[in-house]
């Protein structure tokens, strides 16, 4: 098992380093087929519990946020090239403050249009659960659908709006270093010196050590980094914490999932590490805080 789960870990790491540099419409392309897969293995989750998740309709809207996202900033903004490390004077060219300018314009339209898809999407589960589900849904059917539109055809989405802002790629690159580096900190200090339990009942094997350990390497890693990659250190410091936390508490949430419905893993896709929500839970969790925290913050 741990040479399995080793092999995976660096085939895994591999093909991370090739589609984060992937241009940002087929990094966006990639984010809708990890939604769909997504949607599929929190599907087995729900039915393991007794609950008829609606999947295809769950994994329809989801596409319908995805694509509506994509195809809305594919046409509205520009993509320009920044060489690593990213420099202050390389974020005040004329090409990339002429892209901030028209991100920061897009940003509200991009909300609005997420706010409506996903007002379209509850009113679209709705209507076809009453028209066309038999027998009856009840209140947890309806429920784990919308959670379904929500933690995998939303959260996804906001990969693809942290890659079209300008010099995207590297802030992707910087903020899966955090999420790694938080799975890896807290998993390597819990081993050496945890002791107490954190959430024995959702987790046995995380403890308060590990966790304490993930968020100071975490943000301190994070923060010496930052600045290569157009981020102040003062706001990689921070984000870094809040990422840590987030990290963690993507990976407690799907626990919390499995354990309630009594699977060990949402799939067998990846030897040695389950499947793909598995995988990309703390994902999930730290995408939508970092990037509202880089909107707002960093590049608002």
């Amino acid at each position: 098992m741990f040479l399995k789960r080793t092999l995976s870990t660096f085939v895994l790491m591999a093909a991370g380093a090739i589609v984060l540099t992937l241009p940002a419409w087929l990094w966006s392309v990639f984010i809708l087929v990890v939604s769909m897969r997504l949607n599929s293995e929190l599907a087995v989750i729900m039915s393991a519990k007794g609950y008829r998740h609606a999947q295809r309709m769950s994994t329809l809207f989801s596409a319908l946020i995805v694509v509506t996202t994509a195809c809305l900033l594919y046409f509205r903004l520009e993509d320009p090239y920044i060489s690593w490390p990213v420099q202050p004077q390389a974020l005040a060219t004329p090409a990339v403050s002429a892209a901030l300018a028209t991100w920061r314009a897009v940003h509200p339209l991009v909300m609005t249009t997420q706010s409506a898809a996903l007002a379209l999407a509850f009113v679209g589960i709705f209507c076809i659960f009453c028209l066309f589900d038999k027998p009856r849904a009840t209140i947890a059917d309806i429920a784990t659908s919308f959670l379904g539109l929500i933690y995998v055809g939303w959260f996804p989405t906001f990969w693809i709006l942290i890659r079209w802002i300008p010099g995207g790629m590297w802030l992707m690159i910087w903020v899966t270093i955090g999420i790694v580096m938080s799975d890896i900190s807290a998993y390597l200090v819990g081993r050496v010196a945890g002791k107490h339990p954190f959430f024995p009942q959702l987790s046995p094997k995380k403890t308060i050590e590990g966790a304490t350990g993930s968020m100071i390497i975490t943000s301190a890693t994070l923060a010496a980094i930052g600045p290569y990659f157009g981020i102040p250190m003062p706001h990689a410091l921070t984000l870094g914490l809040l990422m840590a936390v987030a990290a963690q508490a993507g990976d407690l949430a799907e626990s919390l999932l499995k354990r309630d419905a009594g699977v060990k893993d949402s799939a067998n896709l990846i030897p040695g590490h389950g499947g793909l929500l598995d995988r990309f839970d703390s994902f999930l969790f730290t995408a939508p805080l970092a990037y509202f925290y880089l909107a707002a913050f960093v590049f608002g």
